[in-house]
């Protein structure tokens, strides 16, 4: 038997035929039902303020919304501190005796300088009638400085405020009730790390619930757990009334090097659960995340939760959690089995699928060599998709490179994560239609769900939350192959049909959601994208002839004029305007030694706001400047391909840290101040201890160390953020009028020359230099906690004999 008679091929197919004049209908049918299981996965509708007592209303949770985000309120701003004394009015209003915890932390983390701040959390105890341990509610209440953080987290906290008062109308739980109002979560889960290091009740939580957003708007999506998360799953499925969640986004993200605050309390050994909505990727951090554009469905997804998931654990008998791990996900249902048996569904789905192909072989529909030829096709398709949706968002960045926002996002970017599929479906099933004639359409379906089931096998191996995106998908198409070709020339229109609904409508309904979380058009989602459209594309290969009305080649052409529609529209969209502004950045910076002072921007290239502090020459420069790794501020030369400054860039991630600068006019302010305590060398170690303090009062003060001194630990008030490093670059965030003292390890006997930088909010005025505001078409960049900013920076040398500044 050759291949060539293994199947028909599909050219020889009347487009008379019942199943091909019908086809097309699957394909609809396909769509409706993707889409409606996107809608359905939506956000619930908000509730008004009528609503029983007992229940979460988004109204009611508005006025608390509005107060707490009417403006940025980062760590260590007055902003800040109105807000803590907001909520804490709120808190004691609504019977929660909250109580203020003050503490230093410390942190190492992997995209930036060490972090060191004085943390107020903000905590509140309700206790149980008989509890046998601790659910806690967390979220956190500091914004970033470019954003008044409608979204993150101000809308979480309301959330919060409003479960409180909704839990206090109905009878009073078993358990205890902890509510934790974090600090510095923005500068790196600074007081979540306090709360782990000094609550004095730490054992007592058994389950933290994390609210948290990554944008303003859609579902709310639990997206985390611990791990033996069998009980938890339980109870979010048996409580919550909307759940949204996927254990492939728990499986994910624990791969991811993302954290919050529920990061540090999985690491101290506590459960958990961790929530957040997604959409509006591109508010998140600026200052469109403002309660206007805030979604109400979202705040009342969140207080669904909240609510919900404290009455329940709030019953539960908590004092030994049972062992276990479940995968888990919701299509209008919510399904769950355990983690156990990932293995062996993917087992069980390849022999259904062997089982399939080898009853193919024997009655003519497939050959061997055909299958294997197919599966090697099919792995090249994989690679070519990935590259594709690289080409995309690479061809997208070349033409509209003015139109990008920080992190690889465009305001187009909905458009573009549907045009990366797009051509891909375009792309696969013109290459298709030209391969059925040579290898069969039989043989290259079956050797696309052969790579399906290997790639089931891997994953149920390697990422089980993840398995079932693959397994359940192949299970149905594998039926649907069997009841497709019934007999080498069977033309059965009902069974055409009949295995296209099978195959197709599962793998829609697994996919869809998560094609959805594809689209703030960033070039991982993009690419990942491009990624599921090809998975999705293997199942699609027998049913691509009946789906076209038997015109695969003018699908393609339809599909691929769709993708430069949507590109061109993503481009388009993609422009800046008012209510899509151009994020930039300013800052000042005065040396005190050389009294020189640069108006600095991270951008590459000035815009119509910050034009006006360069108006007579711009140079490239370097976050170096914070960092003292180049010469004083006089450094002429091209930044590109040079190392970046350790610690500086990779925090504010903006142009690899690339700058661009212009001189400034030097203003009259106090540079910051040094003292050496003790300067001793023991067992080859050097401790170094200095008092810092800024005469200006500033709230933030920056320590840095060129590379080539060795730095073994640092500590302030007795916190480490631990870890040895070449060169120093550090922060201290809401400095005591005082200043502090810092100690540093070395194993450098040498002198050491050290910046001290202090920073203030604000821009300086000079006498006859007036400094217009930004347009309504510009805002603060995301990230860089130094725009519109003001630093000094003195340098110290650091020795056997007193210091001697600015040399």
């Amino acid at each position: 038997m050759t291949e060539r008679s293994a199947a028909p091929p599909a050219s020889s197919a009347s487009t008379r035929d019942p199943a091909y004049s019908s086809g097309p209908i699957v394909l609809v049918l396909a769509i409706i039902l993707t889409i409606s299981a996107i809608q359905k996965g939506g956000p619930p509708p908000a509730v008004g303020a009528g609503a029983p007592a007992r229940d979460f209303s988004a109204a009611r949770a508005m006025p608390d919304l509005r107060a707490i985000a009417a403006r940025p309120h980062p760590l260590a701003s007055s902003d800040e501190a109105r807000v803590r004394g907001y909520l804490m009015k709120r808190l004691t209003k609504l019977g929660a005796a909250p109580e203020i915890e003050t503490a230093t932390a410390a942190r190492q983390s992997p995209f930036g300088p060490r972090t060191f701040a004085i943390v107020n959390n903000i905590v509140a105890r309700i206790p149980g009638t008989a509890s046998t341990g601790a659910i806690m509610l967390v979220a956190h209440y500091d914004s970033v400085p470019s954003g008044p953080g409608a979204g993150d987290d101000s809308a979480a906290v309301a959330a919060i405020l409003e479960t409180i008062r909704a839990l206090k109308s109905g009878p009073p739980l078993r358990n205890d009730l902890i509510v934790l109002l974090s600090d510095g979560e923005e500068l790196g889960m600074l007081g979540a790390k306090a709360f782990v290091e000094n609550y004095p009740g730490l054992r007592d939580v058994k389950v933290a619930l994390n609210f948290e957003m990554r944008g303003d708007y859609g579902p709310v999506v639990m997206f985390q757990t611990s791990d033996d998360n069998a009980w938890l799953i339980r109870a979010l499925a048996a409580a919550a009334p909307f759940p949204r969640t996927t254990s492939l986004a728990s499986a994910i993200y624990h791969r991811m090097p993302n954290d919050t605050d529920l990061s540090v309390f999985l690491h101290a050994g506590l459960a958990g659960m961790n929530f957040a909505a997604i959409g509006g990727f591109t508010r998140y951090h600026t200052r469109l995340d403002n309660i206007a554009n805030l979604d109400p469905r979202s705040m009342q997804h969140q207080g669904s939760y909240a609510l919900s998931l404290a009455r329940e654990f709030g019953a539960a008998d908590l004092s030994t959690p049972p062992a276990g791990d479940e995968i888990y996900f919701t299509l209008g249902a919510f399904f769950r089995y355990p983690a156990g048996l990932a293995i062996a569904l993917a087992i069980a789905a390849m022999l259904l699928l062997a089982g399939t192909l080898r009853s193919g072989v024997h009655r003519g529909r497939f050959s061997f060599g055909g299958v294997f030829t197919g599966f090697g096709i099919y792995a090249a398709v994989l690679l070519v998709a990935v590259a594709e949706g690289r080409s995309v968002f690479a061809i997208f960045t070349h033409l509209a490179a003015h139109q990008m926002l920080p992190f690889g996002a465009t305001y187009g970017g909905a458009f573009l994560a549907a045009a990366a599929p797009l051509i891909v479906f375009a792309t696969l099933c013109a290459l298709y239609s030209v391969l059925a004639r040579a290898v069969t359409r039989p043989n290259l379906a079956a050797g696309a769900l052969l790579m399906w089931a290997v790639l089931a096998i891997l994953s149920a191996a390697a990422l089980p939350g993840g398995s079932y995106l693959l397994v359940w998908p192949l299970i149905f198409a594998t039926l649907a192959l069997s009841l497709r070709w019934r007999g080498a020339k069977s033309r059965d229109p009902i069974a055409a049909i009949a295995a296209a609904l099978l195959a197709v409508i599962p793998c829609a309904l697994m996919i869809a959601p998560v094609f959805a979380i594809t689209g703030d058009g960033t070039a991982l989602m993009v690419n990942f994208g491009a990624m599921l459209a090809a998975l999705m594309f293997g199942i699609l290969i027998p049913y691509l002839d009946l789906m076209s009305g038997n015109h695969e080649r003018l699908l393609a052409c339809a599909l691929g004029a769709a993708s430069v529609a949507m590109f061109v529209i993503g481009i388009r969209h993609g422009r800046f305007s008012d209510t899509q502004p151009r994020p930039d950045s300013i800052f000042y910076v005065l040396d005190a030694a050389s009294e020189r002072a640069v108006w600095v921007s991270v951008d590459r290239a000035p815009d119509r706001y910050t034009a006006q502090f360069f108006q007579h020459h711009v140079r490239a420069g370097s976050l170096a400047l914070l960092t003292g790794e180049t010469a004083p501020l006089d450094q002429n030369a091209d930044w590109a391909g040079r190392q970046p400054p350790a610690g500086v860039s990779r925090f504010c991630m903006l142009n690899h840290g690339a700058t661009i600068e212009g001189d400034a006019p030097a203003a009259e302010f106090s540079p910051p101040e040094l003292n050496v305590i003790d300067d001793s060398t023991a067992a080859g170690v050097r401790t170094l201890t200095m008092h810092i303090a800024s005469a200006r009062h500033a709230p933030i003060i920056w320590i840095a160390i060129a590379r080539g001194v060795k730095m073994l630990d640092s500590s302030i008030d007795g916190k480490s953020p631990g870890g040895a490093s070449d060169g120093y670059a550090a922060w201290f965030w809401n400095v005591p009028e005082d200043g502090f003292d810092l100690t540093l390890k070395l194993a450098d006997p040498g002198l050491v020359r050290i910046n001290i930088i202090d920073q203030t909010i604000g821009l300086p005025s000079f006498p006859g230099i007036a400094i217009s505001p930004r347009p309504a078409d510009v805002m603060p960049a995301p990230f860089p906690f130094f725009d519109s900013t003001t630093l000094i920076r003195k340098t110290f040398i650091l020795g056997g004999a007193p210091p001697i500044p600015n040399a």
